[in-house]
């Protein structure tokens, strides 16, 4: 069991619908330790970005995320496809994150995909 570790960055989750909700840097955070991460907002009351927590047992896989207009991150893909974001300023820090995620029990994998943009879900068939 390691400490429990904040990370200051972006926060990207599925919105209600259409879309999906965004937390720019330095509002969004990102906390683990004792096998559970929180993903959040810092702004408060008037952010419609909800807070999130995942064990191992909730996630399908994390992996390195990067896309030319967002920077890089860490996603957190569900079971049922659905994927929650993490931005970071260096993909230093976002490969120090995996590595931390792994030894708390979550799935990692080296893949490096982009971020769904407007979509809640990848499809099963776009996971590799």
């Amino acid at each position: 069991m390691i400490p429990s570790v904040k990370f200051t960055g972006g926060f990207n989750s599925p919105g209600i619908g259409f879309g999906r909700r965004n937390t720019t840097w330095p509002f969004g955070q990102l906390e683990f330790g004792s096998g559970v991460v929180e993903l959040r907002s810092t702004l408060g009351w008037g952010s419609a970005q909800r807070k999130v927590r995942f064990s191992p047992a909730d996630v399908y896989e994390t992996f390195y995320c990067r896309n030319y207009m967002f920077g890089q991150g860490v996603a957190f893909q569900l079971d049922d496809g659905t994927e929650f974001y993490f931005w970071t300023m260096t993909r230093a820090t976002a490969t120090k994150i995996l590595g931390e995620l792994e030894r708390e029990g979550f799935n990692t994998s080296t893949a490096v995909r982009g971020p769904m943009i407007m979509r809640a879900r990848r499809p099963p068939s776009d996971r590799n």
